[in-house]
């Protein structure tokens, strides 16, 4: 997006990228993730899985046993601590779509008819994001680590703008996601 685009534009690219995040995903067909189904319209109605609906969930990025797998891979959770009793015998862990995040920002109360309610999330990465991850952070340490040198620099601006910053940081043990426009040596966009 043009950083002096018009507000026509800004809502334009929006509502594009809305309709196709919520386009029909390929992957019954394909098995890929984060792709569309060139042949379904939106007057094909029901869609099945939406593209955004087979991006990966947080637990499928970052599992407990610190084994990443590749993206295209069916959904595969792995948690510690099972929260309820027979959960694990009971539930599907295939599933796409995980409402298993109770707040977005640490406060997610909902108030409505006199009462608080409950919202759940489902927190997703897609193609790019996780591919990052894979092939830089393999590790639950070395994400850490970079983590917390990504904070230690992101809070002094002079030495973060002066790295590059927030799309061209090459510095090594530094989060810096794909802004879109770079393509690294082997082709993937950092």
């Amino acid at each position: 997006m043009d950083s002096n685009a018009t507000p026509e534009k800004m809502a334009a690219f929006a509502w594009n990228e809305f309709l196709a995040l919520n386009w029909e995903s390929s992957y019954r067909l394909n098995g890929k993730r984060d792709y569309p189904n060139l042949n379904w319209s939106y007057k094909q109605l029901p869609a099945g899985l939406a593209v955004w609906e087979t991006y990966a969930h947080r637990t499928e990025l970052r599992p407990y046993n610190d084994m990443m797998q590749d993206f295209d891979n069916p959904p595969h959770y792995s948690i510690g601590d099972v929260p309820i009793p027979n959960l694990l015998k009971t539930d599907s862990f295939k599933l796409f779509n995980n409402l298993d995040e109770n707040n977005e920002i640490g406060s997610c109360d909902v108030f409505a008819y006199g009462k608080t309610l409950r919202v759940l999330y489902q927190a997703k990465v897609n193609r790019e994001e996780y591919q990052y991850i894979h092939d830089h952070f393999k590790t639950k340490e070395s994400l850490l680590a970079a983590s917390t040198a990504t904070s230690k620099l992101i809070n002094n601006p002079d030495n973060y703008y002066k790295a590059g910053g927030p799309c061209n940081i090459t510095e090594k043990g530094i989060i810096c996601l794909p802004c879109g426009g770079n393509i690294d040596s082997s082709g993937h966009p950092f």
